[in-house]
């Protein structure tokens, strides 16, 4: 079951890591697009993706054995979560946040092909 809920999380934090970039790439073209309007809106998404992340995080390092990407992790979060709530006052938080939300992509990838790998190991073992 916890294989379950981390490969969960794992998901969780790659789909909302991948959605927070194509908004931070996207953001600037549709705010042109859109004259200014509706710009608290698009802002408000930052603290949903802030939430998503950090829930992502907690359930994939709940049960990690590897202390480095628990680390990672959570590094990668608190400067996600900074640098989006910065984003008005530092100018290089938006190469920030992308660096962080890649970091937690690359996380998220490395942790759930551990799983994969753990479980065709354990399954492997029980056909012998």
């Amino acid at each position: 079951m916890k294989d379950y809920k981390t490969k969960y999380a794992d998901f969780l934090g790659i789909l909302s890591s991948v959605l927070c970039i194509i908004h931070c790439l996207i953001f600037p073209f549709i705010f042109l697009w859109f004259n200014y309007q509706h710009q608290s809106a698009w802002h408000m998404l930052d603290y949903v993706f802030i939430l998503l992340a950090g829930m992502a995080v907690y359930g994939s390092s709940k049960h990690n054995p590897f202390i480095f990407l628990k680390i990672a992790f959570w590094l990668s979060y608190l400067l996600f979560a900074v640098s989006l709530i910065l984003h008005e006052t530092l100018w290089y938080s938006f190469y920030l946040s992308l660096v962080a939300s890649v970091s937690l992509v690359v996380c998220h990838l490395f942790n759930f092909s551990w799983h994969v790998r753990q479980e065709h190991t354990y399954s492997t073992t029980l056909k012998q």
